[in-house]
């Protein structure tokens, strides 16, 4: 079953992990987030107004639950309304050594209907075309390869020092994930943005440490 046409579509990502957190929570947490950012910018691709990680952030925030929490369908519909959404799109994770398996399935927030569960699987390195493979599953009309989608975006090192950059609470911390995103890929423009955000007052910061 597809998601809604793209017109009325405004569609919230919520992915957590389903597994055991022992001994993989470091893993597990940049992977949760890069999971939701994967899926929505493949969502967005193929045509479906995925609501981005700003307002999926405030949503968790304001009603003070963790990004990376199992959450009753109460609370996934609660989120859903909060960003304005038509659908949520909720997804589990699970690592087993470096197998990777996704399952997901949609909800329509106005009826409450709920779309068969999909799944997808493989390799943790190939994390960009298993993402692919759900969300071409939930817009299978759509006219964009996997391939293609896999296409838009970085090298998968990149993409893990960016999600941690974005997920670290110093700015050091998010200055020395961000320098290793923009050496590894040069050009990808989020890392960029983000590591100019971060350099400036960390550098300003540093400045006035030096003087004082």
């Amino acid at each position: 079953m597809a998601l809604l046409p793209a017109s009325t579509a405004r569609t919230l990502l919520i992915i957590v992990w389903s597994g055991a957190l022992v001994g993989l929570l470091a893993r597990v947490f940049w992977l949760g987030e890069g999971s939701a950012i994967i899926l929505t910018d493949d969502l967005q691709t193929l045509g479906v107004p995925a609501i981005g990680r700003d307002d999926r952030r405030r949503a968790f925030d304001r009603l003070r639950v963790p990004m990376i929490a199992s959450l009753s369908h109460a609370t996934v519909i609660r989120l859903g309304q909060i960003v304005g959404a038509v659908q949520v799109v909720v997804g589990t994770f699970e690592l087993k050594g470096d197998e990777l398996t996704v399952r997901a399935r949609a909800i329509r927030l106005d009826t409450g209907r709920i779309t068969p569960e999909i799944e997808s699987h493989g390799a943790l390195a190939d994390v960009f075309g298993v993402y692919a493979g759900i969300a071409q599953r939930l817009v299978p009309n759509a006219s964009v390869s996997t391939q293609e989608m896999e296409q838009g975006h970085p090298p998968i090192a990149a993409f893990e020092q960016y999600v941690k950059g974005l997920l670290a609470t110093s700015a050091s911390a998010q200055v020395q994930f961000l320098t290793q995103a923009v050496r590894l890929a040069p050009g990808f423009a989020p890392s960029e943005e983000l590591y100019t955000m971060v350099l400036q007052p960390a550098f300003s910061a540093s400045c006035a440490a030096r003087i004082t």
